[in-house]
């Protein structure tokens, strides 16, 4: 049973909040549920810098977001690295190797993936005045894990992340050879351990 919120914010971090996809209609449905019993939310839409026809999957966009979530959506440009930001620059000039090799620097130096929106991008967000709250991650990427404990505890609000698929590092994916997965699985189950 949900209980009344008594002004007991959420902050959402949804990653690929504008396609199409399966979590997409389960975290609209928990947006939904929250509102309809009045919860004050705040979605955050990381703005990262990824073009169209870049080959990452986020080329299609999905139709209009529901005026409900639209309403609740703070736009965020993350605080990105250099190895951030030039593995960007090379995914998106579509030179999937080099961006690669940035990607996996990125991981070795900062344990965390290049979608991690950057320290630095804490200071964008603020809470309303009110009587604590929480923030809730879904993921991958798992780098926003990492974020949202920062944000809750700068925030001193509780923290719920959604893995959502156990099985996610039990397979190589299609971009990634054996050895790069094995790597950046180690990376992320350690960052969850933290």
């Amino acid at each position: 049973m949900i209980s009344k919120p008594n002004n007991y914010e959420i902050i959402i971090l949804f990653p690929h909040l504008r396609e199409n996809t399966t979590s997409f209609a389960r975290f609209y449905s928990i947006v939904d549920v929250l509102l309809e019993y009045g919860f004050p939310i705040k979605i955050i839409e990381f703005t990262f810098p990824i073009s169209k026809g870049s080959g990452m999957g986020h080329d299609v966009a999905s139709e209009a977001l529901n005026f409900l979530v639209e309403d609740h959506i703070l736009s965020v440009e993350p605080k990105l690295n250099m190895l951030q930001k030039a593995a960007f620059y090379f995914i998106n000039k579509g030179n999937i190797r080099l961006s690669k090799i940035f990607s996996l620097l990125n991981q070795f130096i900062y344990g965390v993936d290049i979608f991690y929106p950057g320290d630095q991008t804490l200071t964008q967000i603020n809470s309303y005045p009110n009587n604590g709250g929480c923030v809730i991650s879904f993921g991958g990427p798992f780098s926003w894990f990492a974020f949202a404990d920062r944000l809750a505890s700068k925030l001193n609000y509780d923290l719920i992340l959604d893995y959502r698929d156990p099985w996610t590092f039990g397979y190589t994916s299609l971009s990634s050879n054996t050895i790069i997965q094995t790597i950046k699985n180690n990376l992320q189950r350690k960052k969850e351990l933290e």
